[in-house]
């Protein structure tokens, strides 16, 4: 018997896309809460779980579908209520709850101060889902037509959000999915509490959109209270002084300790660490990543001791060189360019505040480099940037970059870097005329520094003019304990190697490679020896070489030494991401809680004696419906990256056309699959052939395109994805159609099962990808889907 005896009201369609754009919105935001209070990858580990709600809001329409269908319009009405009010009183808790920025996990105070914060932050997502179960559960005749606005207002809230952020911050974004919220609550109001609610929503929407633009400045995220480095602590403000949005990130600025000044200028020898410094602010991203803009300009005396350091290393050794530098930062790379000599410096940042922060907020810190005619400041992420440059360098430099893209999905629990990857040292390496030199600044870590070295080498082997012992430099900075590399196209000069020990002497570097010496370092092994791919597999901590199809640069634990992982659980985020014992935990929590709220529905029809027919097939239809959705959304929000040129565009424009076109997909597909067929194997098929396609022609189309114009790219990435997303629609619909017609006890457990599997399939996409490749992922969506259709080929 099918679940159609309410029939589907305007008010239900209108309601799911509007809850669905709400409740992605609260999904982003979460992610960029998280951020600002959690060290990262905590941060998603609180979203991934949270979205288990959605599988709970499942189970319980499930076990009570009868009592929910008797009243149906109110319970959708009261489950908006409880949205609302839990997204006020979620976000106060979020904000002022004393959370653990980090756990530890011997220590039970801090485990449970982090479940009640993720418990919390839970709570909206479990009756925004109860919205949509209920109205996808008792209209599951019209799956196309809901389907298609559940996901159009999914897609519409991955493209608001960022756009909110940067325009009224979270605050302001927060106030925006609650109006959301209320206009739902207003629409399915019961006709008898129909006057009552739509006054109040009325005068609750007025003031929501008097507080918008302001709510953020009143009630603004809180900082973690410490930043740690490699070498010392620093205590931050709970509400720093300066703080601006943008789509990706907050910037902070903050002041900084007198005592810590000479320490926060990275790249300094021990013997310069005692030179004086101008006044200087600390920049901080989401509360993490850290910089220093200093007060060069007024002090023309003191920026000459930049010369010797690693910022200005590189540019002496080549006569009125010119410069590309990724990673403008708080500036310091192009001012030791500059008092180096370079004649003309060209330098890229990713967020535009900090360059903001140069020209507007601290223009007289820093005007002797954005007045000055030879230095161009570039917003713009640094590989795609330099990728799109015609013009050859004496010098790429970057210093202590760190790319991490906080995906919306929620799905990841470490950093991806593409800046470290054998394609981009090879497209930085090509940028650079003969004789030109490479410099990478990164932590001093002899593991980190051996992967440096372990990836220059892999990238340039058949590049390189010369022997690598001949060709590389790495110097240690004890004082911030950093590591730099340089690499030259061809071999250091004696004539260089002097200039170079002269520069050492004076600053203090330490010396762990150099063409002429003999310095018995765990470097100088790795260098000279004849075989460097024994060297990496003995080793006992990952520095094998990464690529943009494996681009965790970061993580230095070998999945295949998975026991020695629980003695490394306590490095922190700086050192090493992506331990497996940890990514294991969480895949076993998510599992356990996924199980649990898909068996309490199975176990409550035994109890009742509800019919369990065809629960098998089809359970496993929409395991795997969660399991291949997410893995080509993920994979294809990576792979877009480069393309795109920023990270939170991939996310965005991916996120949108994903959902958009999948949802396109179910609405123009339900005239050829209202009924159970066989055409509908056309559908696996057909995506096996796009999924090939991308895999085999998504790097040309970047080398092809690269330097189109954004908006350009943009368009060309929506028409890529459109013929992809178009298929991936018509799975769930025709999924529900099958329940509805041979079983409808089953839908709310669809349901459960599809909101579950997502969580699961997330991590399980960072466990393969991490080990095969992000190719492989996508890849894999294919003998999932074809597993999921032959599952119900009975029933079709």
């Amino acid at each position: 018997m099918s679940q159609t005896g309410v029939g589907t009201r305007r008010y239900a369609l209108i309601c799911i896309g509007l809850i669905s754009c709400s409740m992605l919105m609260y999904e982003i935001l979460l992610t960029r809460v998280c951020a600002l209070r959690l060290y990262f990858h905590f941060g998603f580990l609180v979203v991934s779980n949270c979205l288990l709600m959605i599988g709970a809001s499942g189970s319980l329409i499930s076990v009570r579908q009868d009592f929910f269908k008797q009243h149906l319009r109110w319970w959708i009405w009261a489950f908006a209520v409880l949205y609302v009010i839990s997204l006020a009183l979620t976000y106060a808790f979020l904000l002022t709850y004393e959370a653990p920025p980090g756990i530890r996990l011997a220590s039970f105070g801090e485990v449970c101060r982090f479940t009640v914060f993720n418990g919390v932050a839970a709570v909206p997502f479990f009756f925004a889902g109860s919205v949509i179960g209920l109205i996808l559960t008792f209209n599951a005749e019209q799956v196309n037509k809901l389907y298609f606005l559940d996901l159009l207002g999914a897609g519409l809230g991955c493209l608001i959000c960022p756009l909110g952020l940067w325009m009224a911050g979270a605050g302001g974004c927060l106030v925006f999915l609650a109006l959301l919220g209320l206009i739902v609550i207003a629409v399915a109001a019961p006709p008898a509490r129909r006057r009552l609610t739509l006054s109040v929503c009325g005068i609750a929407g007025l003031v929501g959109l008097a507080i918008l633009p302001r709510f953020d400045r009143w009630c603004p995220v809180p900082c973690k209270s410490t930043f740690l480095t490699q070498s010392f602590r620093i205590e931050i403000p709970r509400f720093p002084p300066y703080s601006r949005w943008s789509v990706n990130s907050r910037v902070d600025m903050v002041d900084t300790d007198p005592a810590f000044a000479s320490q926060l200028i990275l790249g300094r020898g021990h013997k310069g660490a005692g030179n004086p410094v101008p006044t200087l602010k600390g920049i901080m991203q989401d509360g993490s990543a850290w910089t220093v803009i200093v007060d060069w300009s007024d002090h023309p005396e003191m920026v000459e001791s930049l010369r010797t350091t690693a910022y200005g290393l590189a540019s002496l050794l080549k006569k009125d060189p010119s410069v590309f530098i990724i990673g403008a930062g708080g500036g310091n790379d192009v001012w030791g360019a500059k008092v180096a000599g370079a004649k003309t410096i060209k330098a890229v940042e990713l967020n535009s505040q900090i360059i903001d922060i140069h020209r507007n907020v601290l223009p007289d810190f820093s005007r002797g480099i954005t007045q000055d005619p030879n230095i161009q400041l570039v917003c713009a992420e640094g590989r795609s940037a330099i990728m799109r440059e015609a013009t050859l360098y004496d010098i790429v430099q970057m210093t202590g970059i760190d790319t991490w893209t906080s995906l919306t999905s929620g799905a990841y629990v470490l950093a991806e870097n593409y800046l470290y990857t054998t394609e981009a040292i090879q497209g930085m390496y090509d940028r650079i005329k003969d004789d030109g030199i490479l410099s990478i600044t990164r932590s001093a870590r002899e593991m980190e520094t051996l992967r440096v070295l372990s990836t220059i080498d892999h990238a340039i082997a058949d590049r390189r003019r010369g022997r690598l012992e001949n060709a590389v430099v790495c110097l240690i900075c004890d004082v911030a304990y950093m590591s730099t590399t340089l690499v030259k196209k061809g071999e250091f000069t004696d004539a260089e190697l002097a200039t170079l020990d002269r520069a050492v002497n004076e600053e203090g570097f330490a010396v762990v490679y150099h063409p002429k010496r003999d310095l018995g370092t765990l470097v100088e092994r790795f260098v000279r020896t004849p075989d460097k791919a024994t060297f990496v597999r003995r080793f006992p901590r990952n520095i094998a070489p990464t690529y943009d199809d494996c681009p965790y640069f970061f993580n230095f634990t070998k999945w295949s030494k998975f026991s020695d992982s629980a003695k490394l659980t306590k490095e922190p985020t700086h050192v090493s991401q992506g331990n497996p014992v940890f990514i294991f935990i969480q895949f076993l929590i998510s599992t356990v809680l996924s199980l649990v709220l898909i068996l309490i529905p199975v176990l409550a029809f035994r109890r009742k004696g509800i019919t369990k027919a065809h629960l098998v097939p089809l359970i496993v239809y929409f395991v795997c419906l969660g399991l291949g959705f997410i893995s080509i959304e993920i994979a294809m929000m990576q792979k877009l990256v480069l393309f795109l040129g920023h990270p939170i565009y991939s996310v965005t424009v991916t996120l949108f056309a994903m959902l958009v076109f999948t949802g396109f997909g179910s609405l123009i597909s339900e005239r050829w699959f209202r009924e159970p067929t066989r055409r509908v194997w056309a559908v696996p098929v057909l995506l096996a052939i796009l999924l090939v396609a991308f895999v085999v022609l998504s790097p040309r189309m970047v080398v092809a395109w690269i330097h189109w114009p954004t908006w350009k790219r943009i368009l060309v990435t929506v028409a890529v994805l459109m013929p992809i997303g178009l298929p991936l629609g018509v799975p769930f619909a025709y999924g529900i159609r099958l329940l509805n017609r041979f079983n409808p006890t089953l839908i709310p457990l669809a349901w459960a099962v599809n909101g579950c599997l997502t969580v699961i399939g997330s991590i399980l996409t960072v466990i393969l990808s991490m080990n095969l490749g992000f190719n492989f992922v996508l890849l894999s969506a294919i003998p999932i889907y074809v597993v999921g259709f032959y599952a119900v080929r009975r029933l079709c």
